[in-house]
């Protein structure tokens, strides 16, 4: 069964078929009017794959944080780390698509610059011919792209220095197939006169998955999902990003950006089984150390440090919301001048003082009526006239 994503595409190539050379229709096979009644099945026969559990279909993952680190880590010292780390350097920062232009890069497609602050960065001598900058007549602005040095272990320009001294000069090809390890300890050139293939370079994620020992098996274009939801994550607004991406529609950037981070779901399954777990209940456990419940001045989360000075506070308990005999709603300490005389009077009364007393109010609630206080504390608020709203 194809996943879902397969028949969208099919259904796509159709339409291409039909309007392209040489049939040239002048029809839409997607939004006509014609074709409803045939899309209308064909998006029924989508949603009962899904009831069915039949749309295998996923969306390109992002590289975890920690599997990020594992990267990184690879050796340089021999030629295929090294390969491995310069490769995915280069997707990285300059956040290519899957193995687009990997073939067509050379030795001298990269040049050394430093901008005004005398920082090294590296930049293509050219731009690319790519999806949605194809070299047309249209509007095909595109900013420069720039891998900055870092000055660390895993600077990215110090990676691709590196590289670039141990390649075989006879091949113009940048990525080249790296010589057997032992045979690079007594030569400089650990790279053969043989250009790697596209699918080599469309494979290379999947390499680096298993050599690095990462947590799953990466593609390529999960790189370019990574740098477009890490810069979104970290505050980058959709135009800064479509930059980098080369998007022509920054509306183009939000179906990267729909899913949580690793670290994000840990959060939220921890604080969903702390709650099953009692971790999260505050101090309204009886059990529990320094309990406050069935004090009448006590309220779960309420202040607990020394109290400011707001003011005598009336000394209710909760008899005296409802005393033996006495209903809710009648008599002097009924409910609503037990509330009454809690709130005291709102009008006069600051944000704080106000605080201070409703939580006096929380004790009362559980014994007395809620609608009668309700009434009371609407009796105390100020009238609103039509002029004032």
């Amino acid at each position: 069964m194809y996943a879902k994503q397969s028949f969208v595409g099919l259904r796509a190539a159709i339409h291409r078929h039909l309007t392209g050379e040489p049939h040239s229709r002048k029809l839409n096979i997607m939004s006509d009017r014609e074709f409803r009644a045939a899309n209308n099945v064909f998006c029924g026969m989508l949603k009962k794959m899904k009831r069915e559990g039949l749309d295998l279909s996923k969306s390109k993952a992002t590289i975890a944080p920690g599997d990020l680190t594992k990267i990184t880590s690879l050796n340089t010292g021999n030629p295929q780390g090294l390969l491995h780390l310069t490769w995915f350097h280069i997707e990285y920062h300059f956040c290519r698509r899957g193995r687009e232009g990997q073939r067509e890069l050379r030795g001298d497609s990269f040049e050394f610059q430093t901008d005004d602050e005398d920082r090294e960065y590296v930049t293509l001598r050219y731009k690319e011919a790519t999806k949605n900058h194809p070299g047309d007549l249209s509007n095909d602005k595109e900013s420069q792209k720039r891998m900055y040095a870092t000055g660390g272990p895993v600077c990215p320009v110090a990676i691709l220095k590196k590289y670039l001294g141990h390649r075989n000069p006879q091949c113009d090809a940048l990525f080249q197939r790296p010589i057997p390890e032992e045979k690079s300890k007594t030569h400089s050139v650990w790279y053969d006169n043989v250009p790697l293939g596209k699918n080599s370079l469309g494979g290379m994620m999947k390499k680096i998955s298993t050599s690095a020992k990462l947590s799953q098996i990466y593609t390529n274009h999960c790189i370019r999902a990574t740098v477009i939801t890490e810069l979104n994550r970290h505050g980058f607004d959709n135009r800064t990003i479509s930059t980098l991406s080369g998007h022509r529609n920054e509306s183009s950037i939000r179906s990267y950006c729909t899913d949580a981070s690793t670290a994000q779901k840990r959060n939220m399954s921890a604080t969903l089984s702390g709650c099953l777990e009692g971790n999260n209940i505050s101090n309204n456990n009886n059990n529990s150390p320094g309990s406050s419940h069935g004090s009448p001045n006590a309220v779960s989360g309420a202040h607990t440090g020394p109290r400011p000075n707001v003011g005598p506070t009336p000394n209710v308990s909760v008899g005296d919301a409802k005393p033996n005999n006495t209903p809710n709603n009648v008599g002097p300490n009924s409910t609503e001048n037990t509330v009454a005389r809690v709130l005291g009077n709102e009008n006069n009364s600051s944000s704080v003082e106000i605080t201070h007393r409703m939580s006096n109010v929380h004790s009362i609630f559980s014994n007395c009526s809620f609608s009668g206080a309700v009434n009371v504390f609407m009796a105390q608020q100020p009238s609103c006239s039509n002029s004032s709203i």
